[in-house]
């Protein structure tokens, strides 16, 4: 049988005078006959498609572009299109030839396979769903899901036989997507994790914690969690549970050191307590603050730079397919600064203070300056280490004794710190309860109505000595000595009337010539000791200078300002204004009396004049005016999310130094390294195992043997606290490669685990 030619495009005939058509540019014109278009070039035929064939013109377009004929924007021009979709179909053309210039028809052929929809119909169908069920639950037809179901190999569900479906009649359908998250048990009805030994079980094991309620993972692959994330689309998982994916060489392990101290602290079960949880997510109230305290032992100071990390990576070591993105991870904050934030932090320090009762009894109490660069018009404040006044909030912190923070709060002025200390010591007393204290402050809170006041709440005072004060002969300094390796101080001890009514205790230390004086209300303890305590306030600077260069407490975490308080009171500018006038006109009298020598110089009586006039204005002018009677409004930065933020970084704070504390006796340098060891162990690299429901982690070798031997002897302190990972029964053992074992008699204390 004679087939037929194929059909070919017919050329349109030159010999016949043809019409001007569209200019392209002096050599090119585009001619349209018979249904066809032509791209003639010198005179010659270049390209031909027909009129409505965008294939066959994009491919016209990108062979003029690509011969350098014309340009997009003269074929954009003469063809009436938009330069955007000539340029995308250059893009098409680079990435794909020829068929990306194709326009293929968007989303799935109707009844074609969904492997995603397969995998989410295999697990309902496993738990004994039926059909009309499974296609309610995905929002499919009934057909679609019996059609996958014979696809699959999968015989449907039927009432008769699904023997849980029979078990469960009386209360509906069995429905793992509805499932509700339970209520949180109680030490007598909760969900008893595997049994384990009694030797090194934590006290947190024994508390509700959040694995006892959290579901299991409805996914099987770790790096594909799609199930997971459908289920919570859909309102039935508050929280993802951990899944683990074992593999070898995996960045950032050693992270997961950091665990058994999370779980001591209680951040989680506390969270749970008064939270409950923070709606249907996979990223839920467990995780998030996971990742923020995890995150910071990281170094990944603010969310901004989760960026420049590989969310896959990152988020393999804590269980999950990927980490949040920057924008869902400001959500959570935002979600979590709406409910009991502040709740939550007082609920940790006081977890904490129960601990070490020792500590409490010495409280330092300082403020931290957090200078702004931004735009917004805040209000000023002396800041002491730039020796200079500028734009910045000022927070008031509350360390222990040992230079550990309990608590700060952001003010909304700039007040002294005399004026900030009754209300900062009350906020004080719902962590530390009715213990007595010693508050020791620096100058800044001299004051003697203050230590008064002080002491009839039950605190004791010790501070430095504020004013000029005559030195004192050196013969009378008694030298006090330390114990061994300590050096001699040489001090005075005498008692002092303070303003005529209140009686305190002077301590002088000599220095070579220079003389501290400091003034106490304690009388019980030697005079060495509470010298010793007033210059261990160091400590607490120490603390805000590391905080600041290695967590980053000055960076902001929300963008934005807020309102002001209208009713607070500031300096009033314009009586600045007058007091500096006035100073100027009473140096110009000065200097112009000492030029003339004469009261009565007209110059003098001139400027005498001017003086007067002037503070007869600043007079009448108030030296405090409310915010509302400012001509330029200031604003204020938002404080709770910054609160929460940094309090969850003063977490990560106490996690590292519990295991600073946990490696010092298999370091011996750890008071100069052992946070540089601690950071660099944190940041290793290591590897995952899953077996016999352990979490196996296995860390690469250190930079040498001593501190390869130093994290060896850590693993083993952790690995007798039975940690399991939060949200998971997974218990961690931890291990490092290369390091021979601790001898039987090295310290095995727990202190970083419980």
């Amino acid at each position: 049988m004679e087939q037929s030619p194929p059909t070919q495009l017919r050329l349109p005939d030159l010999s016949i005078p043809i019409p001007p058509g569209r200019y392209v540019n002096p050599y090119c014109i585009i001619h349209e006959q018979d249904g066809l278009r032509v791209a003639v070039v010198r005179g010659w035929p270049f390209q031909t498609w027909a009129v409505g064939d965008t294939a066959g013109e994009n491919l016209a377009i990108v062979q003029l572009r690509i011969s350098g004929i014309a340009t997009i924007d003269e074929l954009a021009r003469a063809l009436e299109r938009p330069v955007s979709a000539l340029y995308s179909a250059l893009r098409k053309y680079n990435e794909d030839g020829f068929l990306g210039l194709i326009s293929r028809k968007r989303g799935r052929k109707k009844g074609s396979r969904d492997p995603l929809r397969d995998r989410q119909i295999r697990r309902l169908h496993a738990t004994g769903c039926l059909n009309g069920h499974i296609a309610l639950k995905l929002k499919c037809a009934p057909l679609t899901v019996t059609r996958a179901l014979e696809r699959l190999g999968l015989e449907p569900n039927r009432a008769k036989k699904n023997e849980l479906f029979a078990e469960s009649a009386s209360s509906g359908p069995p429905d793992v997507v509805e499932q509700s998250i339970p209520p949180v048990s109680t030490p007598e009805d909760a969900t008893q994790p595997p049994p384990v030994e009694e030797t090194g079980e934590t006290a947190s094991s024994q508390e509700p914690s959040t694995e006892e309620i959290v579901e299991e993972s409805k996914d099987i692959d770790p790096q594909d969690r799609s199930l997971d994330r459908f289920l919570a689309s859909q309102g039935a998982i508050k929280d993802a549970a951990p899944l683990f994916a074992p593999g070898e060489s995996l960045p950032w392990v050693g992270i997961l050191l950091a665990i058994p101290a999370l779980v001591k602290s209680g951040l989680l079960i506390e969270a749970q307590r008064l939270y409950g949880d923070i709606g249907p997510a996979f990223y839920g109230l467990r995780t998030t603050l996971l990742l923020i305290v995890m995150l910071s032992l990281l170094r990944i100071k603010r969310l901004e730079h989760l960026k420049e990390y590989s969310p896959t990576a990152l988020g393999r070591v804590f269980g999950l397919d990927r980490v949040p993105e920057v924008k869902t991870m400001r959500q959570k904050l935002h979600r979590l600064t709406n409910g009991p934030s502040e709740e939550l932090m007082l609920a940790v320090a006081q977890r904490r203070t129960q601990t070490d009762q020792e500590a409490v009894a010495w409280l330092y109490v300082d403020g931290h300056v957090r200078v702004y660069s931004g735009k917004e018009r805040i209000s000023q404040t002396h800041v002491t280490r730039m020796r200079t006044s500028l734009p910045a909030t000022q927070d008031m912190w509350v360390n222990d004794g040992d230079g550990r923070p309990l608590l700060f709060v952001t003010q909304e002025a700039h007040p002294s710190l005399a004026t900030a200390l009754l209300p900062l010591l009350d906020s004080a007393r719902d962590v530390i309860g009715e213990r007595h204290a010693t508050v020791v402050f620096d100058r800044g809170g001299w004051s003697p109505k203050l230590f008064e006041e002080l002491v009839d709440r039950g605190f004791d005072v010790l501070t430095y000595r504020k004013g000029k004060i005559e030195p004192l002969p050196t013969d009378w300094f008694v030298p006090h000595p330390g114990g061994p390796g300590q050096p001699i101080w040489h001090l005075h001890d005498a008692s002092v009337l303070i303003r005529g009514n209140l009686w305190m205790r002077q301590i002088t230390r000599l220095v070579g010539e220079h003389q501290t004086t400091i003034v106490t209300t304690r009388q019980d303890l030697p005079a060495r000791t509470l010298a010793v305590r007033m210059f261990n306030r160091w400590k607490q600077e120490n603390f805000f200078k590391y905080m600041r260069q290695e967590f980053d407490i000055d960076g902001l975490c929300e963008y934005g300002a807020e309102e002001d308080d209208l009713l607070r009171e500031v300096p009033n500018p314009e009586w600045n204004d007058l007091n500096n006038a006035v100073r100027k006109a009473r140096l110009d009298h000065q200097a112009l009396l000492i030029s003339t020598l004469d009261r009565k110089h007209p110059d003098v009586v001139a400027a005498a004049t001017r003086m007067s006039e002037l503070w007869q204005q600043r007079k009448v002018v108030p030296r405090r005016i409310r915010v509302a009677d400012l001509k330029r409004r200031t604003v204020r930065l938002p404080a709770r999310a910054k609160n929460l933020y940094d309090g969850l970084k003063t977490v990560a704070w106490h996690i590292e130094t519990e295991l600073v504390q946990a490696i010092s006796p298999f370091y011996h340098r750890t008071p100069d390294e052992g946070r540089t060891l601690i950071t660099a162990a944190l940041r290793s690299s290591g590897s995952l195992q899953v077996c016999d429901g352990q979490l196996v982690v296995t860390l690469a070798p250190q930079s040498s043997p001593h501190r390869t031997r130093a994290i060896a002897g850590l693993c083993q302190i952790l690995d007798q606290t039975r940690t399991r990972f939060p949200g998971s029964s997974l218990r961690i053992r931890y291990r490092i490669e290369g390091a021979e074992p601790a001898p039987e008699d090295a310290p095995t204390t727990t202190s970083a685990g419980g």
